[in-house]
């Protein structure tokens, strides 16, 4: 009974000795999904990012921009929803006789002063943007802008060494 009795505790030990591995295994790939998990939604935060925004100006990108219509246009009324269209004239010209890094940087300028002024703005081609603009009381208010974004766009740009401008 003796032997019996030793028997049945060492296996009793052995189990508990195998349990705790076993937990400890468990924990370190609880762990590691967690970690796996945790890259995997940043990755896709990342990748959502960047399908939403244009790699070369910031803006949105046309799928976000149409994504924003949607939000937009639902409560709000037509006569308080502005959106504007913006083609940029000289841009091959700069690429053509400055190379396409002048460009790129004239269309990373061109984004940037079209976002300050307020409105959400989205390049949709390669030198066209998008700009939507809700809570617009008055036409007068609409045209405002138009021309100051017609302005900004025309101002001269130092892009690297030269000063270029496109006109829209």
């Amino acid at each position: 009974i003796f032997a019996f009795t030793i028997v049945v505790v060492l296996r009793q030990v052995t189990a508990l000795l195998d349990n705790a591995s076993l937990n400890r295994r468990l924990a370190l790939s609880n762990a590691t999904l967690e970690v796996r998990t945790e890259l995997l939604s940043e990755r896709l935060m990342q990748e959502q990012n960047a399908a939403n925004v244009d790699f070369l100006t910031g803006t949105l990108s046309r799928r976000a921009i149409e994504a924003e219509l949607e939000r937009l246009t639902a409560p709000l009324s037509p006569d308080r929803l502005a959106l504007g269209g913006v083609d940029l004239d000289g841009l091959k010209v700069i690429n053509d006789r400055d190379g396409h890094a002048v460009g790129d940087q004239m269309l990373r300028l061109v984004g940037m002063a079209l976002s300050m002024d307020g409105a959400i703005v989205g390049r949709i081609g390669g030198d066209e943007f998008v700009l939507v603009a809700g809570n617009l009381a008055q036409e007068a208010t609409i045209a405002e802008m138009a021309t100051r974004l017609i302005e900004i766009v025309g101002r001269p740009c130092r892009a690297g060494d030269e000063l270029v401008k496109v006109a829209a």
